[in-house]
């Protein structure tokens, strides 16, 4: 019978990863916003990559897995 070591905690994913159960094993998948093995995870600076969709008129801010924009003083928005 199959274990799975995603329910069991048997499984060395990172917190920032998808554990997926296979058929005598098991994987592990870095969550959107990281990048790595799976084992290891790192967050990805979207701010730095250019992988956000802010505005010309807003900051981007790097969060971990993520990231935010606010409009720059003097413009309004989302």
């Amino acid at each position: 019978t199959d274990i799975n070591e995603c329910e069991t905690g048997d499984n060395n994913c990172s917190e920032n990863a998808t554990c997926t159960n296979t058929d005598g094993g098991f994987t592990c998948e870095c969550n959107d916003g990281y990048q790595g093995d799976g084992v290891t995870c790192t967050d990805i600076n979207e701010c730095e990559t250019g992988d956000n969709n802010c505005s010309e008129n807003a900051t981007c801010t790097n969060t971990d897995g993520g990231f935010t924009c606010e409009c720059n003083d003097g413009y309004q928005g989302n």
